[in-house]
């Protein structure tokens, strides 16, 4: 099935991805017959009809992200970087063994992080600058507890010593989704409109950063074309 799919991609016929299995498998026989540049050029064809790989990234997200850099393909790459580098309360980047990816990797998670601080300042700043500081602080609480039931941390879990722990997507979306704000209050002055956006393009286009099945996650990772690490100008490698 493997060497079906590659000549497929080869002579550009039409395939598909079935699984995570199949690409890394796909990839690796790519790298053996020299032939990557074909399958990534036929690739993102292939990934719009293969709805079960691109839903599944998040589970093996850091052996997607190396495969796609040997694939040179752009979008997968960003793709799985979202789910390398998004996941807040699991970090998976010490999981990359290519010391160059941990890199970009690393300075990605940074310019996060940034995000974060400044959020968290803003968080501060409002709270102290709010005509209503009991309203404000209320807000702030209800974004931690969970608004059915008050003995519950909605936006904290456990670590091994039994102290709560803030999941911060889950913190900053329940704070921006709160509708019993203060009157003086607006969401954009915390800086969230970019940390809680969703910037995946191929599988869980719908999903929202801090809730649900991705209440852990920030979905914001971007890199520009000139951080990639290869040469886009290269065609034969």
């Amino acid at each position: 099935m493997l060497f079906e799919t590659l000549l497929c991609a080869i002579y550009n016929r039409p395939y598909r991805i079935k699984d995570i299995e199949h690409f890394l498998g796909l990839t690796d026989l790519a790298t053996y017959y020299c032939v990557l540049p074909a399958v990534s050029g036929t690739l993102l064809n292939a990934l719009h009809d293969s709805q079960g790989f691109t839903n599944s990234i998040h589970s093996k997200p850091c052996a997607i992200f190396e495969a796609a850099a040997k694939l040179r393909h752009k979008v997968l790459f960003r793709e799985a970087l979202i789910w390398v580098v998004g996941n807040w309360t699991q970090q998976q980047i010490a999981e990359l063994s290519d010391r160059r990816l941990r890199h970009v990797a690393q300075n990605v998670y940074g310019e996060i992080s940034t995000m974060v601080s400044r959020a968290t300042s803003k968080i501060i700043y409002v709270g102290l600058l709010a005509r209503h500081p009991s309203s404000w602080l209320a807000s702030v609480r209800h974004g931690i507890r969970s608004l059915n039931d008050e003995e519950q941390w909605d936006a904290t879990a456990l670590d091994l010593c039994d102290r709560p722990q803030l999941n911060l997507p889950k913190f900053f979306r329940n704070l921006a989704d709160t509708d019993d704000s203060p009157e003086d209050f607006e969401v954009d002055h915390l800086c969230l409109t970019d940390l809680l956006m969703n910037r995946l393009a191929l599988g869980g286009k719908w999903l929202i950063a801090g809730k649900i099945s991705v209440e852990g996650y920030f979905l914001c990772a971007a890199i520009e074309d000139e951080d990639l690490p290869w040469n886009p100008k290269e065609t034969d490698w």
